[in-house]
Formats: structure tokens, sequence, C-alpha cells
């Protein structure tokens, strides 16, 4: 799930 992914990746840079 590319889609999925790319949403998890955005909400840990914005945790980090």
């Amino acid at each position: 799930m590319d889609t999925f992914d790319s949403l998890t990746s955005a909400i840990l840079a914005s945790s980090a």
C-alpha cells in the first residue's frame, strides 16, 4: 500500500 506508506511517512515526519 503505497498510499498508506506515504501517509505513515508524513505522520512520522510531522511527529519528528
